[in-house]
């Protein structure tokens, strides 16, 4: 039998029939884009004549981090730097001032990293910037290594540099502990990727990931979801409290950052004592002092006035900036080419951008305006290397350049201090009026962002300079007035390039103007982007709320529950989703009371809920939810054809894919067929609108023709699809990368059906490659996609003669839904059932035949244990049954033999009308039972002996 139909429904989307939005992002460098029919990016493929010829994938991927010893001792700076660029000893890396506290966080660590499991654990240290999350991590790393531990962390390769490889590391000791810090601003398929890494899967040794982020939120609830299902371990979640959270805490802080720093800059001991904390220190009535960096600031600052014989500065915000002119009067005493307010904009730009290879420093200085041509971006450059180089990396491969402001509250300080308020009534004052500010950096963000091409362009720096103003316009008010706002509401589609992460933080902003998040969420995909899914769904959660609370009417809130329900589906919340489908219908239905124009809304949230409802396992619901939907937009298209039909068409696309749900072969094949002539009349009108819709429903009526044994048909409608995806693909890779995938998928296993193994198998494990890439990044969604494509890979190796690549295909199918099926057993348990019984085939075919005959009767239990009676069962039943069979043959076990043969014919009798493709094996039975008759005869009359 074949493997199970990954035939597939329409998105969870608002309109079906859609106009798609702006591209994804191009890629990091002058090489990504398309070029010679190769799209260039995170992943590249090239599709050739795919009726003849062979599909083939081509992969350019970059290592995005690389794994390093974690530094064993604190980096050394000379007392010369110091006196110039004070702020070097805030940086953690130096550990100036001695560790202190935090004991019961240390012991709860301690307990984590010693607990007796094997394997994987994973931890989140979790905090706001400055709260001493890295501090802690290194004192941690410290005491780890003395317990006989190796502890490495990983680091990201800088945006445009050559892949670098992971170092040599050390032997591992007692178990490995892995530092990772800014979790959350990690692309979360590139935190996956760190997680599978062969170097920690291989270690031998327990592994202990801790990850530091400033927030948890909708990213880790996906990670956490993500690890306990991949690893079946739970990943504990730790928020770091305040240190300085009580006024006699805060003033010892600050006692013991102000010695540390005197002893540091050569103050005199006897000087130091006297000089004082802030006046607010203790009472904190703001609660500007709860993080540690903010006390040491304010004690760095302190003894440096004193040495420069200037008054302390009294307050967190006049420290930073004290801080800061100390650094840019250092920048007028070196022998530069650039002014101090030219080296100023460059540490604002790099503070945006993060470090760069040359050649995107260039781009970046003249995107943001501070140069014309690259020999005059070298200069700044240049100017900038002599006093921000960048640490010494002997592994790296390019010399970075545009090396940020340490730390990174700093950096943020930094942005925030030099940039004007806006001049709007809803715009937040700057907190420091009276001091200079620079009008140049009024739109030096959106330059940097935009470019001289516009925003559909994104840069390698892009996804950076976004999560940096997001996380500066948190604490600095007048920077999201003035500012952020202003920017995402004329550029909303920037929001598309940015990370999810940084879209998860903007969504929790306590002010936020919603009308920034009404202008973007229409611009983020309609379909599933690992990389923003999470983040779209938390921008979605927040403005529902918002909205929710003015909705003056039933067809207000069931349009906010709608959008909302597609959100959380894209990013996986899959239970959420249906809860808010289902009130999606329900306020529709109330307004449908009131005005029968509401119908096409209603029926636009039936066919979502029709979605979310078999993704939940629960079928017949689904096909019921989705006949109401096609019913609806039949009565209204016969009204309105241009208005009415994509909805039809979707719905009818959705309803295919049900009625297959259930079996119902025949039914589905027409279904299919009527929505593929409506999409190909409204794909003649406007390819490029109605083009991602007609190769959807050709991928589903490729499947059901084939299994109505039309096997030329088949074959044209799947190669048709593949043909649009590739073009679509040329231009929108991410967005399209899923449905190219499932049609890959079909066209391998056509083909190879069709007598062209090699061919077909190539392309089969093309589609598994990238499913696993895809699932990497968002599991809930791709996993049971993968497990599928791997099921028909092995089915195709097994016919090809190639029995233990079949086996290890089809035990990672296994593996894959017995996870899912933890989690969701109503949706999964069919095609896992299906799934044992394919994997006992395999091993019967290489001679294993006990642990054949237990994954066999495995999924012959499983399927007579599924709830209801659902047809579509029946045939996997009686392909299981039929494994069964062989089995107890070989093992002389004629009449349970016989008994599961029976069975089997009769199963397939009932269902050879919907199904067709059972006929070429029900026309075998007649001769099996004979034969089995025959063998039970012969075996009853031979003497007990020779049994």
């Amino acid at each position: 039998m074949t493997a199970p139909d990954p035939a597939r429904d329409d998105p969870a989307h608002d309109d079906p029939g859609r106009a798609r939005g702006p591209g994804p992002e191009a890629g990091a460098g002058p090489t990504d884009g398309v070029h010679a029919n190769t799209f260039h990016g995170p992943t590249a493929f090239l599709v050739g004549d795919h009726g003849t010829q062979h599909v083939q994938f081509v992969y350019k991927w970059k290592p995005a981090y690389r794994i390093e010893d974690f530094p064993a001792e604190a980096r050394p700076v000379s007392t010369q730097v110091l006196g110039k660029h004070p702020s070097r000893l805030l940086r953690a890396a130096h550990e100036v001032v001695p560790f202190t506290g935090r004991l019961r966080d240390l012991d709860e660590l301690t307990r984590w990293r010693d607990d007796p499991t094997p394997g994987l654990g994973v931890r989140l240290v979790c905090g706001p910037g400055g709260q001493g999350k890295t501090r802690l991590a290194a004192h941690f790393a410290g005491l780890s290594r003395a317990s006989g531990w190796t502890v490495w962390q990983a680091a990201v390769n800088e945006a445009g540099a050559d892949p670098v490889a992971t170092s040599g590391l050390p032997a591992a000791g007692a178990g490995i502990l892995l530092v990772v810090d800014y979790a959350e601003r990690w692309p979360v398929p590139d935190l996956r990727n760190l997680f599978q890494d062969r170097t920690l899967r291989d270690a031998g040794v327990p592994v202990r990931v801790l990850l530091l982020a400033r927030l948890s939120g909708y990213w880790w609830e996906g990670l956490e979801h993500w690890i306990c299902d991949n690893f079946d371990v739970l990943a504990a979640y730790q928020p770091l409290p305040a240190l300085a959270d009580d006024p006699q805490a805060r003033a010892e802080l600050f006692r013991q950052a102000r010695d540390s720093f005197a002893g540091r800059l050569g103050l005199d001991s006897n000087e130091a004592v006297g000089i004082a904390p802030p006046p607010d220190l203790e009472r904190d009535p703001h609660g500007e002092y709860a993080q540690v960096l903010t006390v040491h600031i304010a004690a760095l600052a302190a003894v440096d006035a004193r040495l420069m014989k200037e008054t302390a500065p009294a307050a967190p915000a006049r420290a930073s900036y004290y801080l800061l002119v100390r650094e840019r009067a250092h920048w007028g005493e070196l022998p530069l080419s650039s002014t101090p307010a030219a080296m100023g904009r460059m540490v604002l730009t790099a503070t945006l951008t993060r470090p760069l290879v040359r050649h995107h420093g260039q781009t970046a200085l003249k995107w943001i305006r501070l140069a014309d041509s690259s020999e005059a971006a070298d200069i700044l450059l240049d100017d900038h290397l002599s006093c921000y180089p960048p640490p010494y990396d002997e592994l790296a491969q390019a010399v970075t350049v545009l090396e940020p402001l340490y730390p990174d509250r700093l950096g943020e300080d930094f942005i925030g201090l030099i940039t004007p308020a806006g001049s709007g009534p809803a715009c937040t004052p700057h907190p420091l009026p009276k001091l200079a500010v620079d009008d140049w950096t009024r739109d030096a963000a959106e330059h940097l962002l935009v470019g001289p091409e516009g925003p559909g362009t994104a840069a390698p720096w892009t996804r950076n300079a976004l999560t940096v103003l997001i996380e500066t316009a948190r604490r600095w008010p007048h920077v999201a007035t003035g500012q952020l706002y202003p920017l995402l509401k004329k550029h909303p589609e920037l929001a598309r390039h940015g990370a999810g992460s940084a879209l998860v933080v903007l969504a929790d902003f306590e002010d936020l103007d919603t009308a920034v998040l009404e202008a973007i969420e229409p611009h983020l995909p309609t379909v599933h982007r690992a990389d923003l899914d999470i983040g779209a769904a938390a921008i979605a959660l927040r403005l529902a709320k918002h909205q929710l609370a003015g909705a003056r009417d039933s067809a207000s809130r069931a349009a906010i529950h709608h959008r909302l329900a597609a959100r959380q589906w894209l990013a996986g919340f899959h239970g959420e989703a249906c809860e808010s489908a289902e009130t999606a219908v329900t306020q529709w239905r109330d307004a449908v009371t009131d005005d029968a124009a509401h119908e096409p809304g209603l029926a636009r949230s039936l066919n979502n809920l029709g979605i979310c409802l078999s993704g939940m396992g629960r079928w017949d619901e689904a096909l019921a939810r989705t006949d109401q939907a096609v019913e609806i937009y039949e009565r209204w298209a016969r009204r309105s054809p241009e208005d009415h039909e994509p909805a039809l068409a979707a719905a009818l696309s959705n309803r295919g894919v049900r009625l297959s749900e259930l079996g119902r072969r025949r039914e589905a094949l027409a279904a299919t067929e009527q929505a593929v002539r409506i999409r190909r009349q409204l794909y003649d009108r406007d390819a490029a609108v109605h083009g991602p819709d007609l190769a959807q429903s050709l991928n589903n009526l490729g499947e059901d023709l084939w299994e109505a044994r039309r096997f030329g048909e088949a074959l044209k409608a799947t190669e048709q699809a593949v043909e649009i995806y590739r073009a679509l693909s040329e231009s929108e890779a991410l967005d399209y990368e899923p449905d190219l995938a499932r049609s890959l998928a079909n066209l391998g296993s056509h083909i190879a059906d069709e007598g062209r193994p090699a061919e077909g198998l190539s392309i089969l494990r093309d589609a598994v490659a990238l499913y696993r890439r895809l699932s990497e990044g968002n599991p809930a969604v791709h996993e049971p996609e993968l497990a599928r494509t791997l099921s028909r890979l092995g089915y195709h190796f097994a016919q090809a003669g190639r029995g233990e690549e079949a086996l290890a295909s089809e035990q990672d199918a296994v593996e894959i839904l017995s996870k899912l099926c933890a989690v969701n057993p109503a949706a999964h348990e069919p095609e896992l059932a299906h799934s044992l019984s394919t994997l006992g085939d395999h091993l019967s075919d290489l001679g294993r035949w006990e642990k054949a005959l237990d994954a066999a009767e495995r999924a012959v239990e499983m399927h007579r244990g599924l709830p209801g009676h659902n047809p579509a069962h029946e045939v996997p039943l009686g392909a299981a049954l039929d494994v069964v069979a062989r089995i107890l043959r070989h093992k002389g076990e004629l009449r349970g033999a016989l008994r599961a043969v029976e069975e089997t014919e009769e199963l397939y009798r009932k269902r050879v009308a919907d199904v067709p493709s059972v006929r070429p094996w029900l026309e075998a039975f007649p001769a099996r039972r004979t034969e089995l008759v025959e063998a039970i005869d012969r075996q009853d009359r031979r003497p007990d002996t020779d049994r």
